[in-house]
């Protein structure tokens, strides 16, 4: 059961129970703090009008995350045992049976998933076909704090519309855009910490459908926000779902650098990633970016977050 309450400061929250089935006034959506538009990921608008600027190497690190190649796959519990690591370090994951048989471990530590077949390809089509008729594509924004040293240059090239309730109605993708967050939540029982237990409040960002064109990129960046702006405006993002439009044969690959692997885009599969801790932080392994288009690519991001907690752990 999703229950959705309104506040004047914090906009619709849903609490998420065991069921995590996803219940939406007709004339509703689960709507964000605020919009993406208006408020980006740690990171700062650096303009360059040439090749991504480089990102100040971090410090070495004496432990090595543990990459999913690391690990006995085949041992029976090794997804269960990721999973249950989530409910405390992150959120609680808690996906349907049909989809945890479809799930990839690509990495365990930070959590990373691929699911491979999560949303149908005439529904990806659809949202290409109704983010391109709104002509609201604009260029991409960001702000806040990230890990680039100089002057502010353009990190982020692409253009991104965020569907919201009214164009999502007028461009005929009403249906998609509460399917997808309904997958989000739902399906993979984003915020389920187990039979008969509620998780703490969470509550989705609007969808935004993001295009790159030839040459376009978004250099290296993270979700989540830092941690004093998280505080000030009391929310911080827990979950990113990533969903691939189309199939991209050249280019366009999402990169961890931290991690050390690349996905493809590949229509319908989708990415599902933590980029904060419980207590709030930002989990800087979760550090991505999308690498330059030689094809036309098309995504659809949802993140889903929380207020930050009262207290510091």
């Amino acid at each position: 059961m999703v229950a959705v309450r309104h506040s004047t400061k914090l906009g619709p929250w849903l609490a998420v129970a065991s069921f995590c089935a996803v219940v939406f006034p007709r004339d509703s959506f689960l709507a964000p703090r605020r919009a993406e538009a208006d408020r980006g990921p740690s990171n700062n608008n650096n303009g360059n009008n040439g090749s991504p600027p480089k990102a100040v190497k971090p410090r070495a690190s004496s432990r090595r995350p543990a990459r999913a190649k690391d690990l006995p796959l085949t041992k029976e519990g090794c997804l269960e045992e990721v999973l249950a690591k989530l409910v405390t370090s992150h959120v609680p994951v808690m996906p349907a049976p049909e989809v945890k048989a479809r799930m990839q471990l690509l990495h365990a530590d930070p959590a990373v998933f691929l699911i491979p077949d999560f949303w149908p390809k005439e529904a990806c089509q659809r949202l290409i076909n109704a983010a391109n008729s709104s002509g609201e594509i604009r260029q991409s924004s960001i702000t806040g704090q990230g890990i680039y040293a100089g002057e502010e240059r353009q990190i982020r090239t692409s253009g991104s519309v965020v569907m919201k309730p009214e164009m999502a109605r007028r461009y005929n993708a009403e249906d998609l855009v509460r399917r997808l967050i309904r997958d989000l939540v739902g399906t993979l029982g984003v915020g389920c910490a187990g039979a008969g237990q509620v998780s703490k409040l969470l509550t989705s960002e609007y969808p935004q459908v993001v295009r790159y064109e030839r040459g376009q990129y978004f250099t290296d960046h993270e979700d989540a926000f830092a941690a004093s702006k998280a505080r000030v405006d009391n929310y911080q993002r827990r979950v990113t779902l990533l969903v691939y439009l189309n199939d991209v044969e050249k280019g366009g690959a999402t990169r961890f650098p931290k991690l050390g692997f690349q996905v493809k885009p590949r229509q319908g599969q989708a990415l599902l990633f933590f980029p904060s801790f419980a207590n709030g932080r930002p989990d800087p392994r979760t550090l991505h970016s999308a690498e330059a288009a030689e094809d036309e690519k098309w995504i659809a991001q949802v993140w889903i977050g929380s207020p930050m907690p009262s207290h510091r752990r």
